[in-house]
């Protein structure tokens, strides 16, 4: 269902060739070995109060004459770039799902929305009312529970700084990195605060306009990066001092050097950590076959064929030798969070544009102490919604 004061003009999405109405809007099929037919793998299913709740979404125009989104945006708050509908359902889009892009948010001094990521090798920062008629995005927010909300509200206000330190970064084209494989399963260069804090002590180290000895980052791991250098990597003296940055931090970023109070700690949690091979699959599983548990069909032969098929299909290098014995791995421990060890490359593990939904839906599934991502709402272009 469709909640809030704005809802769809069914008339504008058909003339673009888009679905017209929410049944169409929202399901997509799943893959035939999974005997389910069509799912809804685009509404919110997790309220406010991180309880499990009926699909829903809460639209939310932009463009050049609305105000909601000014009013609505925070710092620190995501964008999750989906397709208005899920395309042929190959191996590749199974993973991807209906993610394409994803941006960090910030308000700027006059409380204006703005959104910032790279687009290949071109950065993007710009209002969030100027994004094309054609983008369908949904706002996610990072929530910790048992933090002060003054705290974090402090800690997301870093995006400022940080999203200016990580200015320059190297885009992995296709084939980049991992050859033959697509750009959006480049593995995650951190899933720990320590290797968080390794990144924030490369970008530091260096002054603005050169470029940082860091891993390459598609948009979505620049803006998850950045998110996660704020809330884990306040810029202050105590925290950079015992990273040994302090003195690279006043020399190469001087304006920046009192603008965070030295009282301010980190989260000491990650939103959440990027998401290992069985991870991404056990998500697949949740938004297109929520009955069913990963652990459980990897012991039926034909099941575990087509899974590993799933993966083995990105072409990340050591993927084809090394899958058989990572799901023997998985099985003889339950842990599906166990990354993809392939000797002599880092732990396989990823940040997808669609990791933020998944996460979203399953918040519930958390302990109440962790911390969870929630729906806030769906943008759409003004030119295709009218007043509830």
């Amino acid at each position: 269902m469709l909640i809030g004061e704005w809802t769809v003009d069914w008339s504008k999405f058909t003339e673009r060739g888009w679905p017209g109405s929410l049944e169409d809007w929202v399901s997509s099929p799943a893959a035939p070995m999974l005997g389910v037919g069509k799912v809804d793998d685009l509404s919110a299913m997790v309220d406010d109060n991180r309880q499990p709740t009926d699909a829903y979404l809460r639209i939310i125009p932009f463009g050049p004459n609305s105000t909601d989104v000014n009013n609505l945006i925070e710092d620190g708050d995501i964008l999750s770039f989906v397709a208005p509908r899920l395309g042929g359902g190959g191996g590749v889009e199974m993973l991807q799902q209906r993610g394409w892009h994803a941006e960090v948010c910030y308000k700027s001094a006059d409380g204006t929305a703005r959104q910032k990521a790279p687009w290949n090798s071109t950065p993007r920062d710009e209002p969030c009312n100027n994004g094309a008629n054609d983008w369908i995005m949904h706002i996610f927010r990072p929530q910790f529970p048992g933090i002060d909300p003054t705290r974090i509200h402090a800690l997301k206000k870093q995006v400022h700084l940080w999203k200016d330190i990580f200015d320059k970064y190297v885009f992995p084209s296709e084939g980049d990195q991992c050859t033959g494989s697509h750009k959006y399963l480049d593995p995650a260069d951190f899933s720990t605060i320590s290797e968080i804090e390794v990144i924030a002590s490369k970008l530091l180290s260096r002054p603005a306009g050169i470029t940082p000895n860091v891993p390459k980052v598609t948009c979505v791991q620049w803006a998850y990066q950045v998110l996660c250098l704020s809330l884990c990597v306040p810029l202050n003296e105590p925290v950079l001092r015992r990273l040994g940055a302090w003195d690279s931090f006043l020399t190469n970023w001087p304006d920046m050097a009192e603008k965070t109070s030295p009282e301010l700690e980190g989260t000491g949690q990650l939103p959440f950590s990027p998401h290992s091979p069985a991870q991404i699959l056990q998500a697949y599983l949740d938004n297109y076959a929520p009955s069913l548990n990963l652990i459980d069909i990897l012991k039926i032969g034909a099941s575990r064929t087509w899974l590993e098929g799933m993966l083995t299909q990105q072409k990340l290098p050591g993927m084809q030798e090394h899958i058989s014995s990572y799901f023997d791995q998985i099985l003889a421990t339950g842990d599906i969070t166990l990354p993809l060890a392939i000797p002599g490359r880092p732990p396989y593990c990823f940040v997808m544009p669609i990791t933020f939904f998944c996460e979203a839906r399953n918040a519930h599934r958390k302990k109440p102490t962790e911390p969870w991502l929630q729906y806030v709402g769906t943008m759409v272009h003004e030119s295709m919604v009218k007043s509830a």
